[in-house]
């Protein structure tokens, strides 16, 4: 861990406010709520909460997160850390404190809050995460902290990708196209295509399932996401799903058994369609690595 730095800082109080306004969507690196501070009085725009942003109502996700017990005061071994996810946006957050250079941490007889001050060569600014650093100013205490937020998996383009109630029409009617004569089609939903992408996901990363593949000709997978590769496809892989030309072993199995079965019975009339339905039978499945794209977190939130 760095020394302290020598320029200004926030309370833990201010930090606080800060982050529950903060929105890293929107932020600017020469106004960043958050990471920033406001100038002197007259000498440039104060930072403050933007319009339109969320006001974050977070709640903490328990199984991510370590708590200090009532009253428990830190030493040199602890490490605490708060994640959290917006009600509101469905932002996620994680809030992590680290002891292990205090001698005597904040608050104390000489420090009663923490003064944080940033450590931007430790900030981290990536397409899946943006983590910010601080520490303690207070010589015996120099606790260390990272906020850290973690990108949505869909962007806006992505939802209007998947919801928009007119790419949803073609879809459909592309599926019908495909085969007129199947029972059961109908448009989805804007609900329908997230909450089918969410089985997928969720299904494809739960190892107590088998089965990692679903076949690209369903009909509820053709009415939210297109006719095979179309419309959505470069959204399914870049979530790590891998679409695969081949016939998987039970398809092929199921198909071999109705060609033999329909062409035993369709020797009395002298008619063999066997080849026709070895082709038609077998359809193309999209697969899943789960080693490909792990979910981060308790959730993968829409």
């Amino acid at each position: 861990m760095s020394s302290p730095p020598y320029w200004p800082g926030k309370t833990a109080p201010k930090l606080c406010e800060d982050f529950l306004d903060f929105n890293p969507s929107n932020a600017a690196r020469s106004a960043n709520l958050l990471a920033g501070h406001s100038p002197p009085v007259g000498e440039g725009q104060y930072l403050s909460y933007k319009i339109g942003s969320c006001r974050h109502d977070y709640t903490t996700k328990h199984p991510q997160s370590v708590t200090p017990p009532l009253d428990f005061r830190p030493d040199g071994t602890t490490r605490y850390k708060l994640a959290a996810v917006c009600k509101k946006c469905r932002l996620h957050a994680a809030v992590s404190i680290d002891y292990r250079r205090a001698t005597n941490p904040c608050p104390n007889g000489e420090y009663p809050l923490h003064h944080f001050q940033r450590l931007p060569d430790e900030d981290v600014t990536s397409q899946t995460q943006i983590l910010y650093t601080w520490q303690c100013s207070a010589p015996q205490c120099q606790a260390h902290l990272q906020i850290s937020y973690r990108q949505p998996r869909l962007s806006d383009a992505d939802r209007d990708l998947l919801t928009n109630t007119d790419r949803l029409k073609r879809r459909y009617e592309a599926a019908v196209q495909e085969d007129p004569n199947r029972d059961g089609m109908r448009q989805a939903t804007p609900i329908d295509a997230l909450g089918r992408l969410r089985k997928y996901v969720k299904d494809s990363l739960n190892p107590a399932h088998n089965r990692r593949t679903f076949p690209a000709a369903n009909k509820r997978f053709m009415e939210a996401f297109g006719v095979q590769r179309h419309d959505c496809m470069e959204l399914l892989q870049r979530l790590g799903f891998q679409y695969d030309e081949t016939v998987s072993l039970l398809l092929a199995a199921a198909a071999l058994k109705k060609t033999l079965t329909i062409g035993r019975l369709s020797r009395r009339s002298g008619r063999y369609p066997t080849r026709r339905l070895l082709t038609s039978g077998c359809r193309p499945t999209v697969t899943v690595h789960g080693s490909s794209w792990r979910m981060l977190g308790s959730s993968w939130w829409l």
